[in-house]
């Protein structure tokens, strides 16, 4: 992947810009021709599919919380930078495999244009719901990963995009496979 640089978003409108970053590289990577995936392996629209799935998922989570009364004290900026850091050294490394929980398997997945169509409305599902909350409020709130543990919304967020990009870096291995 080309060289991308990311600093941790402070801000509501620094996570939309991390996710809004990763997002085009997406729509640019569909845009390419790709190889049979080896037997096993997610063809870039499966791929697409479980991103889609993923976010889908991910917002009506981070939703649910948020409309929920219970809060907790929100997270610190030292906790929520060191969550960031795990989260971007682990996600994108390509040697370590999670496999994705059944409801966010990619069975029958649509066509591409389809798929394009899916992305834009999950993105556009969860810009909506994040507007009008504040940065303290997605911190207050926590939920399960199965790999990290209780993830704030704010890393919730992070996730969302660093999850993507691991999976652009799948879809470019289809590419020379």
């Amino acid at each position: 992947m080309e060289s991308l640089t990311f600093s941790f978003p402070p801000t509501v409108e620094a996570l939309r810009a991390e996710a809004a970053t990763v997002r085009e590289l997406l729509f640019v990577e569909l845009q390419n021709e790709y190889l049979p995936p080896p037997e096993g392996r997610w063809s870039h629209i499966e791929t697409a599919y479980h991103i889609h799935l993923t976010e889908k998922s991910v917002t009506r989570g981070i939703q649910k919380f948020l409309d929920a009364p219970e809060r907790h004290e929100p997270k610190s900026e030292e906790e929520l930078r060191a969550m960031w850091h795990t989260m971007i050294k682990v996600l994108p490394n390509r040697s370590l495999s999670f496999p994705a929980p059944e409801r966010l398997t990619p069975l029958n997945p649509p066509s591409l244009p389809e798929i394009i169509e899916l992305l834009h409305s999950s993105r556009a599902y969860l810009l909506q719901m994040i507007d009008g909350h504040s940065y303290q409020e997605l911190a207050s709130i926590s939920f399960p990963h199965p790999i990290f543990g209780a993830l704030t919304g704010v890393s919730w967020m992070t996730m969302i995009a660093h999850h993507e990009l691991r999976h652009i870096d799948q879809m470019r291995e289809l590419k020379s496979a």
